[in-house]
């Protein structure tokens, strides 16, 4: 990478001193005028490095990353960026496309082969050498150096084909100021869970090691003595820190400590392995170190700091791996995280983790995410996608539901499934069921999937009944029938009711009046918002009621 430096150079040379960098070679070229010279002098300093095929691109661009992986792909050697239907921008740049092939890039052009453009270009040697000829002259000979370079650039278009490629599907888009700021970072969210790299198996920690050299590594207990796991860790990363999880209700203390671990090893990245509570405190642990205060009071990001996060799931359950939520305790009361940035980057599904699960822990999970993908597709914050990958999820669910119960097979379906269901409510968020739930669990010891699974009739019951005068609600249980291939909005209700007498073990609750008033009390509002019904207190008592004994 050849970048060249203007203000702040401190923080770029930094950043890529990294050890997660460590594999990549950057030149670093000083444009000592940068504030009376434009693009086109940094361009010239970098001169004498530039002997090869190249992507260049302005250094205002924020872009996705298939985006460059395809133009990496494209066969055509030298390639510009456009888009075809956004309308002309009035300030930045544009490019005239005649023929398939461009011929200028300004500012000031809004003919009809006008179209929205971008200063990111994959050209070859030759290309590049022919328009560095012309920055030479532009600088040495016309002492220009006020101009962007690819004034220089329309000079050498007729000698040279470049053609477009459109970036219609994908995100690129330039920050000069603070307004654009707020605007890309709230439209790159839905760019980033997109692009989380999933793998397959522990021979893919041979693909992604260069991004953990140090890792701390947030372990469940039980997997303290799986002998197999510690030789693949040994095998594939000469540095690494564990870190036992012992709760599944993690304390504020556990992250805190864990944080410490991380500083005092000197660690570049986090790995969590096991079930929903190792994902949370490595996801914590991350926020933990991104905060400027440190204590997840407040979870304001103050500096960009990268820090890889893997996760490696041991349930087919929550859908943890892929979503931005997180959950742990202070002062035995809930904190629930939502970040953005605690969002893993990459996750390995590793088969052989959940073949040993004990019969219970798999019943429980794979309901947390049946549950969670129903609650998807009815949340108020549901979009075509999230529902989309509920579906999936359900579809997954209810075809392969016995024989990964029964017979321990289909478990790369199931945890497929899970992702699927966690990647909707990273979208859509859990809904009333789940509010309900977390008491029952603290309460009673009732597992999580299994409480959210004795909540969600009655609050499915309640759409039913409320459907024929609420367009959205229709619309959603009508959804709800296509997952599960059910004709009306009973059949789909009974065949969920008739997986949960199946399989989940039947609980005697007995519920004084007292400890229903202590229920109602204690619902998690952030939840319950997201359902499409207001609940007021009577009907939360309601449903709680309809428990006993069950």
């Amino acid at each position: 990478f050849i970048i060249t430096l203007g203000p702040f150079s401190e923080q770029l040379i930094e950043i890529t001193e990294k050890s997660y960098f460590s594999h990549l070679l950057f030149t670093f070229v000083n444009n000592e005028i940068y504030t009376s010279s434009n693009y086109i002098y940094s361009f010239y300093k970098c001169r004498e490095y530039i002997d090869d095929d190249f992507i260049v691109l302005h250094g205002d661009l924020v872009f996705d990353r298939k985006l460059i992986e395809q133009i990496l792909k494209n066969k055509e050697q030298n390639i510009c960026l456009i888009n075809r239907k956004l309308s002309l921008p009035e300030k930045d740049f544009k490019g005239k496309i005649i023929d398939n092939k461009l011929v200028e890039v300004g500012i000031n052009i809004f003919d009809s082969h006008c179209y929205a453009f971008q200063p990111l270009y994959k050209l070859s040697k030759k290309t590049i050498n022919k328009w560095l000829d012309r920055i030479i002259e532009f600088v040495e000979v016309r002492k220009n150096v006020e101009v962007y370079a690819e004034n220089a650039l329309n000079e050498i278009t007729n000698e040279t084909v470049i053609v477009p490629f459109s970036y219609e599907k994908y995100y690129i888009d330039e920050i000069d100021n603070l307004v654009d700021y707020e605007r890309v970072k709230k439209e790159i969210k839905k760019y980033d869970y997109r692009e989380q790299r999933i793998y397959k198996g522990f021979n893919s920690f041979s693909k992604i090691c260069n991004r953990y050299k140090n890792p701390l590594i947030v372990l469940d207990n039980f997997l303290m003595k799986n002998y197999e796991l510690q030789k693949v860790l040994k095998i594939h990363f000469s540095h690494f820190t564990i870190f036992p999880v012992f709760s599944s209700n993690p304390k504020i203390e556990d992250i805190v400590k864990g944080e410490k671990e991380y500083l005092q090893n000197n660690c570049d990245s986090i790995i969590a392995i096991g079930g929903g509570s190792a994902m949370d405190v490595g996801k914590a642990i991350k926020l933990m170190l991104l905060t400027k205060d440190r204590s997840l009071e407040t979870t304001k990001i103050e500096k960009y700091y990268y820090i890889p996060l893997l996760a490696i799931p041991t349930t087919a359950g929550t859908g943890s791996e892929s979503t931005r939520f997180a959950v742990v305790y202070k002062d035995n009361e809930k904190m629930s995280l939502s970040q953005d940035e605690i969002l893993p980057t990459d996750v390995i599904f590793e088969i052989g983790l959940l073949k040993t699960l004990p019969q219970e822990v798999k019943v429980n999970t794979l309901f947390d995410a049946l549950v969670q993908s129903i609650e998807s597709i009815w949340s108020i914050n549901a979009t075509k996608e999230s529902q989309q990958y509920a579906k999936k999820a359900i579809r997954l669910i209810s075809k392969n539901i016995d024989i990964y119960i029964k017979n321990n097979e289909a478990i790369e379906i199931m945890q497929k499934a899970a992702n699927l269901s966690g990647k909707a409510i990273n979208i859509s968020q859990t809904t009333a069921a789940h509010a309900l739930s977390y008491k029952l669990t603290s309460l009673f010891g009732i597992p999580h999937g299994k409480a959210v699974a004795m909540c969600l009739p009655e609050c499915w019951k309640l759409l039913i009944n409320a459907e024929s005068k609420n367009k959205r609600i229709h619309l959603s249980l009508s959804k709800l029938n296509d997952a599960f291939l059910c004709k009306n909005f009973f059949d789909s209700f009974f065949y969920f009711v008739k997986l949960s007498n199946k399989y989940l073990s039947s609980t005697e609750l007995i519920i004084s009046d007292n400890v229903i008033d202590l229920l109602t009390n204690s619902v998690n509002n952030n939840r319950l918002i997201n359902f499409p019904l207001e609940l007021d207190v009577f009907t939360i008592s309601h449903i709680y009621e309809s428990l006993r004994n069950k």
